[in-house]
Parts: structure tokens; sequence; C-alpha cells
């Protein structure tokens, strides 16, 4: 939902706005710190990564004037230093301020230099889940993705009433044990996945767990259209790859059980890498000891296939930053130059916290399934 700050925004021309980005240090429990506005610090250079294929998905780089010195870090605890929590907010005056959050994020590192500018490289908190568990850890028979998500991070993260977990009552088959230097983030999300579900943090630094979804069930959110006269882009750039993939296979291997194979394939028979069009593309095979019953595999074959199977045609584009968009979202692009007229699913999105455009990176969608699959 667009909150009233996102609508303002969005509806202020860009040739009458004056643009505010406000820098908040937060405490470890999430309380504020201090509140630095424009008039307080200037930010240059600084901008926001979204990126759904990595597990920790989003990635600040914060660069900060500071002639006197006094805000580089010296110690642990210091506002700036490792370990430390900010949050980013960029804002438009109409009226009065209006903020909309980009993100809360942990500072992972620093550079200060003689001409004084501050670097902050920051990430969102999934990035303290990288860490061993330090004891064994078993999740019981019939664990939902939800309560294992809670046992997992929540030592870690806290875990509250705030955390947005829906699992689709998805759950392990049979007990999990994780040793004592096995990684908690790398854990996590991997046990997801063999469920059919992503985890990640949103733009509050609140887990997310949801399944994973088939952008050709989703509505666009936006349309781009590059049409003349029509000045929305920069630049778009599309191109092809060359190694698309039709067929996907898992297969779950549970101690003491039986092996189970799933095979997920392109079905619709007009999709461009149908096996009957470029033959068979089969993925690399996946494997895990999480998957016990065929229909988790041919979950975990269908959802690994969905997120493989889009790279056969990748849109750049270059554009006004919109603040709404989530890496994820579908929006349709159209431009009669790049030949681009379709829906795109955004994988990367960069954000800039100061002047500039703002670039996503997104992937065609195409129908996969035949219609009486989907149905069913």
């Amino acid at each position: 939902m667009t909150s009233q700050a996102e609508r303002i925004y969005a509806d202020t021309a860009a040739e009458s706005r004056s643009e505010r980005i406000r820098l908040t240090t937060l405490t470890p429990e999430g309380m504020v710190r201090t509140v630095y506005d424009p008039d307080r610090l200037v930010l240059s250079d600084s901008l926001v990564t979204f990126d759904r294929t990595r597990e920790i998905r989003r990635r600040a780089r914060i660069e900060i004037v500071d002639d006197t010195g006094r805000l580089a870090p010296s110690s642990f605890g210091d506002e700036f230093a490792p370990g430390s929590r900010v949050r980013l907010e960029r804002g438009v005056v109409a009226g009065a301020a209006h903020y909309v959050l980009v993100g809360e994020f942990q500072i992972t590192g620093f550079d200060i230099t003689l001409t004084g500018r501050l670097t902050l490289r920051a990430e969102d908190p999934y990035v303290s889940l990288r860490q061993d568990f330090g004891d064994a850890f078993t999740l019981a028979p019939r664990t939902t993705g939800a309560a294992a998500v809670r046992g997992i991070f929540g030592p870690i993260l806290g875990s509250t009433d705030d955390w947005r977990l829906e699992d689709g009552s998805a759950a392990i088959g049979s007990s999990r044990t994780f040793a004592e230097d096995d990684e908690r983030l790398s854990s996590g999300v991997d046990l997801m996945a063999d469920l059919g579900l992503e985890t990640y943090a949103d733009r509050g630094g609140q887990p997310v767990l949801e399944p994973i979804s088939d952008p050709n069930d989703v509505l666009p959110l936006r349309t781009y259209e590059q049409a003349p006269g029509v000045a929305l882009a920069t630049d778009l750039t599309r191109s092809g790859d060359v190694r698309p993939i039709n067929r996907q296979i898992v297969v779950g291997e549970p101690p003491g059980g039986d092996v189970v194979r799933g095979v997920s394939e392109i079905s619709d028979s007009s999709h461009p890498a149908h096996s009957s069009r470029i033959g068979v593309r089969t993925g690399p095979v996946y494997r895990s000891a999480q998957i016990t019953s065929q229909h988790q595999a041919n979950d975990a074959a269908k959802a690994r296939l969905l997120e493989r199977s889009l790279f056969t045609d990748a849109a750049v584009w270059v554009g006004v930053p919109d603040l709404t968009l989530e890496a994820g979202d579908v929006v349709a692009i159209v431009s009669p130059t790049t030949g681009t007229d379709s829906r795109y699913r955004i994988d990367r999105l960069t954000l800039p916290l100061g002047l500039g455009p703002m670039t996503i990176y997104a992937t065609r969608v195409v129908p996969l399934f035949a219609v009486s699959e989907s149905d069913g």
C-alpha cells in the first residue's frame, strides 16, 4: 500500500520540488539516537541497492562530507562504527518535508580520507545472521516455515510480532539438526527454499517470509513507455541470454527415507525457450536432505525453474527515481527502439540518495506453464 509520503513525493513535479535526505542513527534496540537532516549532514554520491538474488537484499553506500573529522568512528559503539544501525529516508518539500523510508541498515565498514569524506558501507539487518549457530540446534518434524524462521533468526534479531511470516502451512517433513558451525543465514534461506519459500528483510529491517511467487500472476505495478516525446528514461538497454533453462530436477535425499525426484518443465508451447523450439535445456540438479515428499520435490523444482528461466530477455532501465518500487515487483516497459514491449520482474534496483537517475535491472516475464497446469 502506498503511503501518503510516497504519494506526495510522486505527485510533486520534478522541476519544482526540493529533494531532501535524512539519516538517523539508532541504538541496538532500534530507538532513535540522532537525527541528521540536510541542515546538519551533507551526503554526496550515496546510493541504496535492492537485489532479490542475494541472501542480504539491501545494501547502502553512504558518503558524508565531514571536514572536521568529528564523525569518524574511533571505537565500537560510536554512531558510525561497524555494527551500528542507521535509517535512511528520502523526502521532498511540499509545504512541509515528507519523507519515505528507504531502509534500515547495519554499518559493516567505513573509510575516512584527508579530504574530509567519510564513506560508510552498510547492509540490511540480515547481515547480523552471518554467524555460526554456536550450539547444535534441532527443528522437530512438521515444524512450519514461520516457526523455523523464528527459531533460527529469533535469537539474533529478537523475534517479535512485527515479523511478516506467511508460509502457506509449508512444513519440514523430518527433524533437522544444524551443527554448531553452520551459518544461521544460509541455513535458514536454504531451508526455506526447499519449502518453496523465500525470506528477506523489509525496508524497516523486519524479516519477511512468503511463498516464491510466479511473476506471471502479478499485475504490473508501473508502465514505463518510451514513446516519442516521453522522457522517462535516460537509457534503456535490452539483451538476451545465451543459455536459457527449460527443465529443472530436484532430488530429495532424506536420511533414512526414500529418495524422491521432482521435475518441472516449461509446458507453455508458446514460450520462446520451450523444448520444441530450442531443445531440452536442463539446469543443474539440486539435491537436499530436507526434501522428503513428492509434493515438496515438485514444488521446489517449479520454484527453481521460475527463478532460472526468466533470464532470456533482460532490460536495464535508467530513469526518474520511484520510491515505491521494490526488487521483485513486476513492471511493464515499452520502447519501439529496443523492441521492448512486455512485463518485466525487477531483479535489482539502484536508488540514489541524492541527484541522479534510478537504475532497474529486470528480466522478461513470459508464461512458463500451460493454462491447465497453472489452474490445477
